[in-house]
């Protein structure tokens, strides 16, 4: 969140950790509304249990067929709590060394152009 502002100005940004070629968590910037992670799951509803288990992890609403949490303030803290709901879900994923076993997909700014992920521990 803190180099995004320099990076790409007023525009939005975004991009996809996948694990083993599937979407993990997708992350979403932009200057008025702040960041917005979401991870798409194709079941209609959800068990009281797995429910639990997706508020443990950090995610916040169930959206249609996905899960969401929004970060609208800038700064340490929500930076803080959006890194932890990350690590948690790719962890819950079984993902031991993102550097290896992670890779980043659409890596975009306002449509038209790439930005550089400094950062995130993604090796590809």
């Amino acid at each position: 969140m803190e180099h995004l502002p320099a990076q790409v100005g007023e525009n939005w940004a975004g991009f996809v950790i996948t694990h083993r070629g599937r979407d993990t968590v997708h992350i979403a910037f932009e200057p008025d509304s702040g960041l917005r992670l979401f991870r798409y799951d194709r079941a209609e509803h959800d068990s009281a249990e797995k429910t639990a288990a997706m508020h443990k992890i950090g995610w916040q609403q169930r959206e249609r067929r996905r899960w969401a949490a929004v970060f609208p303030q800038d700064g340490e803290d929500s930076a803080a709590r959006a890194a932890r709901l990350i690590v948690t879900q790719l962890r819950s994923d079984g993902v031991n060394n993102p550097g290896e076993e992670c890779a980043l997909r659409d890596v975009t700014c306002n449509d038209m152009g790439t930005f550089d992920l400094y950062g995130t521990g993604i090796g590809r």
